[in-house]
């Protein structure tokens, strides 16, 4: 059976469930996908779509960013993988798994992965039996069907991992922020690593990146230039959208996000801000890091990036932002450099 016909059963078994009435309704989501440990992109939405359709109106209405926003935020929180190649994608689920929090004072570990409707009862019973606590709650981010936070908390090391083996999740005892922001090179060794290309787009739909209103301006016709830019390209038959990073007439195909940043950092300009005393990371909301050093800063605390409309002493001020927090002034530092970027130092008193 295909993915696509997996994805859709899953769902309806779970809407038969007399155990789905006991699931939180954000964590529905990941528990149709952890049902079947892979779905295809076409499955995803349709289960996305329908959940979000199930939701109270309060709820339902916190979508930003629709299927792909919530499935970034599943892939940052460390629950799932996203994978797109060739115009297809797939949500992959992970392995269901305790990540230690890089943080002083008790040690603390945030579940991350696939869920069942015994996972946190297991974790809980595990907890009380080893003497260490379990938190939960519920993400405030501003985007429907994340799952709720869980943290565990003990007071040794060892409590921690005694409370994953009896639940019979993974542990991590070395924190996973630190992997992830260290993971590969900087956006300079990306563009390194792309193959270049020559060759005219001249039927291609086409915006270059504007990194003043870190947007994309369409353009009538392409026109090569010496300075490095952004481009995004529509192919003309499939109607799939590429990006290339060009300097004259050679462009190389690139993330879109990665992209951004190589094209910022060609200007020279600074868009991050950092409270050095709350430790809280701003990023502009249209300048989103690579998902895998989001997933950095969302593994210093478990929780999704907050989203605020401004933020004064920001380089980019007027525009919304993504806070992350609880990071660490040399974790926030590993993130940028990685970015060709340095932190601005701006007061942040917005998350409580």
């Amino acid at each position: 059976m295909d993915l696509e016909k997996r994805g859709r059963s899953t769902y309806r078994l779970l809407e038969m469930s007399s155990t789905m009435s006991t699931i939180p309704p954000d964590d529905a989501l990941l528990y149709v996908a952890s049902a079947r440990s892979s779905l295809s992109w076409d499955s995803y939405k349709r289960a996305y779509s329908q959940l979000l359709a199930a939701l109270p109106e309060r709820s339902a209405g916190e979508s930003a960013g629709g299927p792909y926003g919530a499935a970034r935020a599943l892939d940052v929180l460390g629950h799932v993988d996203l994978a797109f190649e060739g115009g297809k994608g797939a949500v992959h689920v992970a392995p269901p798994t305790l990540a230690r929090l890089p943080m002083g004072g008790l040690p603390q570990a945030v579940l991350c992965g696939a869920r069942t409707v015994r996972t946190v009862e297991r974790l809980r019973e595990a907890a009380e039996e080893a003497g260490g606590h379990i938190e939960t709650g519920h993400q405030s981010a501003g985007t429907a069907l994340l799952p709720t936070r869980v943290v565990v908390r003990a007071d040794a090391e060892e409590t921690l991992e005694r409370v994953a083996v009896a639940s019979g999740v993974g542990y991590v005892n070395a924190p996973p922020a630190w992997h992830f922001a260290s993971m590969g090179g900087d956006v300079g060794d990306y563009v390194a690593s792309r193959p270049p290309r020559t060759g005219a787009l001249s039927e291609w739909a086409s915006a270059t990146f504007d990194p003043e209103r870190l947007a994309f301006n369409p353009v009538r016709v392409w026109a090569p230039t010496e300075s490095r830019v952004l481009g995004r390209h529509v192919e003309p038959i499939s109607q799939r959208t590429r990006f290339f990073l060009w300097e004259g007439s050679t462009r190389k195909e690139v993330d879109k996000d990665w992209g951004r940043y190589a094209a910022l950092s060609a200007t020279g300009a600074r868009a991050l801000a950092y409270d050095r005393r709350r430790f809280i990371l701003g990023v502009p909301a249209r300048l989103p890091l690579p998902r895998v050093l989001a997933r950095s800063l969302c593994l210093c605390s478990g929780y999704a990036p907050a989203v605020e409309r401004s933020l004064p002493g920001a380089p980019y001020a007027g525009q919304v932002h993504l806070l992350f927090r609880w990071v660490p002034p040399s974790l926030a530092e590993a993130v940028a450099i990685r970015v060709s970027q340095r932190p601005v130092d701006c007061e942040i008193d917005i998350l409580h």
